[in-house]
């Protein structure tokens, strides 16, 4: 990877999201998904499948069990849409309780430091919703944690 795709990398989003743009939420919207399909492409270009494999894997464990939710992981999980409605309204339920904990302390959503992702069926709530099939599949999806520090590359110099 040469320095100039790297400042591409990172100047790209912030030119789709600039204030100052203007261009519709829908067509900056519209840029991101087309971009997004690039970087896809390119990753399927050079990547070979073990490699693709593992990038969704990651992909999974960072979006963690809220994926679930997402058509294609719940059919490929085998989910039956109550089974989705009842993690969706967990979900729901789960970021209301948040949000309250963070008013009743005085915080914002910035003073929030991630933490490493917690397995993805770490919360029985969420594993109570699923089947032992429907979990193995799951954790088969997610496949072995992630043990470095997810994000963006490093900022070229």
């Amino acid at each position: 990877v040469c320095s100039s795709d790297l400042k591409d990398f990172h100047s790209a989003p912030r030119q789709l999201f600039s204030p100052t743009s203007k261009e519709t939420v829908d067509q900056r919207k519209g840029k991101f998904q087309k971009r997004s399909e690039k970087t896809r492409e390119e990753l399927l270009r050079i990547l070979n499948a073990p490699q693709v494999q593992r990038v969704q894997q990651m992909l999974l464990q960072m979006r963690g069990s809220r994926s679930l939710v997402e058509p294609d992981v719940a059919a490929a999980v085998g989910l039956s849409e109550a089974q989705v409605g009842r993690l969706r309204a967990l979900f729901e339920e789960q970021t209301q309780r948040k949000w309250n904990e963070m008013i009743r302390a005085g915080k914002s959503p910035e003073d929030e430091r991630p933490g490493p992702p917690a397995s993805p069926l770490a919360d029985p709530a969420i594993r109570a919703v699923l089947t032992p099939a429907q979990q193995a599949a799951f954790e088969q999806m997610v496949g072995r944690p992630f043990s470095g520090r997810p994000g963006p590359p490093p900022r070229p110099r």
